[in-house]
């Protein structure tokens, strides 16, 4: 199950709205979304978006990708041998994995899941070169990814293509129903909350603020060890556009290089 990264066969992605979210976790407040200050603003509007924390901000939207999506995306990331490749924390020279992480990923360009891409920017309220390369990160049995935040700034660049630029916010969709184990929690969330994964549900959480202060104390969090196997995708909202003067940055360590094709910037029929 692992391969080169994507050559998937195309096949077709339908959009279809969210629906309002189950009784497994209660909205903080009923028709009185907000965003917290200082923070970006995403489409308040979304059809089925829950707020369930306030401190800090964390929002849910139940089937935000569709059954057939979801599974789509897992046999894409499936469908060549050596796709999948070490998810870890690296050392500086790239040599030394952490054990605080223990998943595999593949990257997702935005040209192959265009429908996809236009529910995130409308959710998030942004334009998709903020966007960092999507991900398709899978959870074996045992798999883990310890307390950690989601917080990055890029300095003079970043290896995802972003100059003088922070992540603001974080988005991360389940893709399978979980019926034990690999539940994400935010353990400094006030109260405290964990996420049981469901397939299609979205979860919305903000790293930093508009100013690109960190706010990754109160919303650190951890996937548990899995039992029965997880995917996710996943995907970050930066605070500038990607550069296109930074389309070949090797990302340290983890087995690919952040190339960025002209079919990156165009958003090319449904083709998943």
């Amino acid at each position: 199950m692992f391969c080169r990264p994507w050559r998937a066969p195309c096949f077709p992605i339908i959009f279809r709205s969210s629906t309002t979210c189950g009784d497994s976790l209660k909205a903080v407040s009923s028709g009185n979304l907000d965003v917290e200050q200082g923070f970006h603003g995403i489409n308040l509007s979304y059809p089925g978006l829950q707020l369930v924390r306030r401190c800090p901000h964390i929002f849910l939207v139940q089937n935000f990708f569709s059954p057939s999506e979801c599974q789509r995306l897992r046999q894409k990331a499936c469908h060549e041998h050596d796709s999948m490749k070490p998810a870890g924390v690296f050392s500086p020279d790239g040599h030394k994995r952490s054990p605080r992480r223990t998943s595999s990923q593949c990257i997702c360009p935005q040209s192959e899941v265009p429908s996809l891409i236009q529910k995130i920017v409308a959710l998030l309220h942004c334009k998709r070169r903020q966007l960092e390369a999507c991900q398709i990160i899978r959870y074996q049995e045992g798999e883990f990814f310890k307390l950690h935040g989601d917080f990055s700034t890029s300095g003079t660049r970043s290896s995802a293509g972003f100059i003088d630029s922070s992540r603001l916010a974080t988005l991360f969709v389940y893709l399978n129903d979980i019926s034990q184990g690999g539940e994400t929690e935010f353990p400094n969330a006030s109260p405290p909350l964990k996420i049981s994964p469901e397939q299609g549900l979205a979860v919305v959480h903000f790293p930093a603020r508009l100013d690109r202060h960190s706010d990754a104390q109160r919303t650190r969090h951890q996937s548990l060890p899995a039992v029965d196997e997880k995917w996710i995708f996943a995907t970050w909202l930066w605070s500038e556009e990607r550069s296109s003067d930074a389309r070949a940055l090797q990302e340290i360590g983890r087995g690919y290089t952040h190339v960025w094709p002209e079919s990156y910037d165009m958003l090319s029929p449904d083709v998943i």
